[in-house]
Order: structure tokens, then sequence, then C-alpha cells
């Protein structure tokens, strides 16, 4: 895998601009003829234009119009690139996915180019880098008006990190190109600038969707957007900041935090200057989501993208007082639950260890446990979970990574008996959360 600079969950996706007064195009028509599927190499694919005399990439580029059809394309020869056009207009949002086909050696990179034909994005894996996605995505706000152009290149092609150049017939693609309609629901949430506190917050949450989508811009420096939250049940909230400049997906404001703070807005639950992700338990109530510019100048296209990861809870069990199930040989009860995953939802703080016995009840069978903590946000690092036999004899251990949770599989059935431990590492600079969540399946 092959990562840019940090920045998350993650996806489908979204952009918004900060004036919602300017309404968004919609998505357009299917994609004419220029569509073809790769046939092997044997061929040119829509981004070679063989009928092309010139030798400047952007003379020969294949044009496309957005929409929801995609393109079929392959990195044939070795060393190729893929170049095509699209009328862009400004304060229009262009969403730009060049997608893996199955089973292909193609580890894509996209590239976009304004109306001046300079470089304004680059993105080689969708971000954030904890999904270890290889397909490629940019989202960007038009500021030029005029011929937009996209190139499409294979990783060790495009990298100066690549020993060689590579391609053939097996490095096909998708490459689809949309304009964001709001009205079609692809956006939860677009700034309206109605102000910078709690009270001109705008409401995000759909009990339709556990990934929202938010959007903006910000129209001065300090600005704050905040988006109101209104939750049901027990969740996880998980919010990242897609990356800014270039590479990344061209936002001019490079200085953005996080910030998910309580019902009050007194007290900053998740506060992560300079970093790319804040998540945090949250109960049933009222909560917040803030992007705020924190300094510097805003540039030319100053947007941002926020991809919100929303895990109700609404059966997860909380962990007991850290004191009565903070040694091996007294362990609280996890609650396993037949034919439905066991959550439960508890604290590390710093020097903590906790301990939960797997009782299972008749007609339960569970084979996988996964836990997070810094994957989900908190500042809780380096967590790690055990599972011990009833004689209290380490079976296994995993520890947590920045590409996913800790996770164990393939446990002795049946687990009655056996014991999960769960530990951790130092505390993250800039966050306070030490929550975790454990899942049986």
């Amino acid at each position: 895998m092959h990562k840019l600079s940090r920045l998350l969950t993650l996806v489908a996706l979204l952009v918004a601009c900060g004036d919602a007064s300017a309404p968004l195009s919609d998505a357009g028509t299917a994609v004419p003829d220029a569509a073809v599927v790769p046939d092997g190499g044997t061929e040119p694919d829509a981004g070679d234009r063989p009928d092309a005399t010139s030798s400047d990439p952007f003379e020969v580029a294949a044009p496309i119009l957005p929409g929801e059809t995609p393109i079929m394309g392959v990195i044939d020869p070795v060393g190729d690139v893929d170049t095509y056009s699209f009328e862009g207009t400004p304060g229009q949002f262009i969403v730009i996915n060049v997608d893996r086909v199955r089973m292909s050696d193609v580890d894509p990179v996209a590239e976009l180019y304004d109306s001046s034909r300079t470089l304004v994005a680059a993105v080689d894996d969708v971000g954030p880098p904890e999904l270890g996605d290889r397909d490629a995505e940019i989202i960007y706000r038009i500021v030029t008006p005029g011929q937009h152009f996209i190139r499409v290149y294979d990783w060790h092609t495009w990298s100066p990190d690549s020993p060689a150049p590579e391609g053939g017939p097996t490095y096909t693609y998708r490459l689809k190109v949309r304009l964001v309609d709001p009205a079609n629901n692809e956006l939860e949430a677009i700034d309206e600038e109605r102000g910078d506190t709690l009270a001109d917050a705008l409401s995000v949450y759909s009990s339709t969707r556990s990934e929202p989508l938010i959007g903006g811009a910000f129209e001065h420096e300090g600005d704050i957007d905040a988006f109101r939250f209104d939750l049901t049940t027990n969740a996880l909230l998980r919010a990242d900041i897609m990356p800014a400049g270039i590479p990344g997906y061209g936002s001019t404001a490079s200085t953005t935090r996080i910030v998910i703070t309580s019902t009050m807005g007194v007290e900053a639950i998740a506060s992560l200057p300079e970093l790319d992700r804040a998540g945090v338990h949250v109960h049933a109530g009222t909560h917040y989501l803030l992007a705020e510019h924190t300094g510097g100048a805003l540039g030319v296209n100053p947007f941002y993208v926020l991809k919100v990861d929303l895990r109700r809870l609404p059966n997860a069990a909380t962990e007991p007082s850290a004191e009565d199930n903070d040694t091996l040989e007294r362990p609280a009860p996890f609650p396993l639950r037949v034919g439905q995953p066991s959550q439960i939802l508890g604290t590390l703080p710093e020097g903590d260890v906790d301990f939960f016995r797997l009782d299972e009840p008749q007609g339960a069978q569970h084979i996988y446990v996964w836990c997070g903590s810094r994957s989900w946000g908190s500042g809780v690092g380096g967590l790690a979970i055990e599972l011990y036999d009833p004689q209290l004899n380490l079976l296994v251990r995993d520890t947590e990574t920045t590409t996913g949770e800790a996770s164990l599989n393939r446990l002795p059935i049946p687990l009655d008996g056996h014991i999960l431990g769960i530990r951790r590492g130092p505390q993250q600079p800039d966050n306070p959360s030490v929550f975790y969540i454990c899942e049986l399946n």
C-alpha cells in the first residue's frame, strides 16, 4: 500500500460549499460513447484518443460528461497515462473516483488540473489512510471556469519512489466522475455559514445513515462551522478530515481541527489541533461536531471534507467500575447475546487493565472478537487484547494498529470460562478520550 501523508470510513462521498445559497448542479445524464470496456490492451481506451496527433496530453484528452455511468480504462502499455476532460463551473463540487477492477493489478492515482492546466489535487489512496483503500478519490470545489482535466496513472509510473513504471492488460480501472447533488441525498450537511456558535449549528444526524458526510468552506480566518447530532441511543462518533493540499484533495485551508463537544458546549470531549481524527463515545442527547480554521491564510479554495462514522450502540453494555475487573483473577462478566453481536463500551485510564469472563448462553457461538480505541478516535494508543483459558493461560494476543482494530479469530468453541484481557499503551497527545469498544461475533 502506498500512502499519502495523513489526511477517514471510508466510501461514497460528499463535499459541500460554505455558501448554501449557490445551488449545486445535478449530476447530469449518462456518460457518452467515450465509455468503453477494456479489451485486454489490444485497443486504446477512452483516455488514449488514438485519433489525436498532438503530443500535449491535455490536447489529446478524452472529453467526458459527469454522470452515473462509469468509464472503463486500462493502463497499457507500461507507463501509460490516461487523460480526460470535463467542463467545470465555479461553485460546483466534483467527485472523482478511480477504482480497481476486480483482479486488477493497478494501484490507481488520480490528478486534477484546473482550466489553466495547473495541478490542483492529487490522490493515491482514498483517505483516511486507516482505511487501507488502494482506490483513488478526489473531492474538489471548482474555482475557475472552463475545461478541467483528470489524469489517471498507476502508482509505479506516478511516484518518484517507484523503481520502475508498470502497466499492461491487467491494469484495469473504473473512472466515475459526478457533480454533488444534495437533492439525491449525497450530502448529509452543507455548511450554511449561519454563524460561529453552537446556536448556529446545522443539524446532521439522520436515522437512515450511519456514515453522514459533511462539507463546507471557511469564509474567514478563524471561522468555525458547527454541526449538531441529536442521538436517541448511545453511539460512537468519529470524524476524519480529508487531506488538504497536494498531494491531497486540494483545499488551501491546511490548518483545520475537529472538536466534538457536549450538549452544553462547555467541555471539549475530543479536540485534535493539527490532527486528522477525533472520536468519542457519546450518550443519547445532543452533541456537536466543530470544524475550525486554526490560523494562517485561507488561500483561494479553503474548503474541507469530513467523513463521519456514527455507530449506534443501543444494546451495548457498559463496563463496571475499574476496580471490579482490573485483575485476571477477578474478571467481570461480558454480556454475551444469542444470535447477534455482543458489544461492550469501556474506559482505560492510564495504568488501567480490564478483564472479562466469557460465559456463553445456550445457543450462542462467538468465534471472532475485535476491540478498537485509537482507530475509533480515542486517545488510547497501543490497545492490546488477550484471550486466556479457564486456567488463566494466555492463548493469543493482538494489538491495534493504525490500519484497524485489534482482533482475534478462530476462538475456541465453546468460550465458557475463557477470559478476555484488554490493555493499553501511551495516551495520544491532545486527545483526552480514554474509551474503547469491543465486539464479539
